[in-house]
């Protein structure tokens, strides 16, 4: 009897495995610092222009994720996302995407295109600018990601 629970457990093993391992919709991966651009130019869309305050915001949030070891869109002192954006010239309208996991840029960014609400605010056209930071978690091997995208 115990053959027949390792089988499935095994294909469920190898599924999540293989989805790690996912590229980009184009056929390839992304390209760390130029996936950005890359993402929004196969799509048709004008680039990005990286933002100084919306780093800064994309960092503090990544910190803050990283000090409470929990990845969520507010901040440990209680920050909502629209309270923080308000700190922030947004010009009308903001997006965040945060993550976390032992990965770089590249598979960052093929996990969030992967992921419907995650590309529609990559491919928001209305978004100029944005802020991308990470933050080590504790262990040292994982980071927090958070992405800030505005108007």
């Amino acid at each position: 009897m115990k053959a027949s629970t390792r089988f499935p457990a095994s294909l469920l093993a190898l599924y999540f495995a293989v989805a790690g391992c996912a590229i980009g919709p184009t056929g390839k991966g992304y390209h760390g610092p130029t996936a950005l651009p890359e993402i929004r130019s196969a799509n048709g869309l004008s680039p990005l222009m990286q933002d100084a305050s919306l780093t800064r915001a994309a960092a503090i949030q990544a910190a803050s994720m990283a000090k409470s070891s929990s990845m969520n869109h507010s901040t440990v002192t209680g920050g909502s996302f629209s309270a923080r954006m308000k700190h922030v010239d947004t010009r009308g309208g903001a997006a965040e995407n945060i993550a976390y996991g032992g990965f770089g840029q590249d598979e960052l960014f093929t996990r969030w295109m992967n992921s419907p609400q995650h590309r529609r605010n990559i491919l928001n056209p209305s978004f100029t600018r944005y802020g991308l930071a990470s933050s080590p978690a504790k262990d040292g091997k994982r980071r927090y990601w958070a992405l800030i995208l505005a108007k």
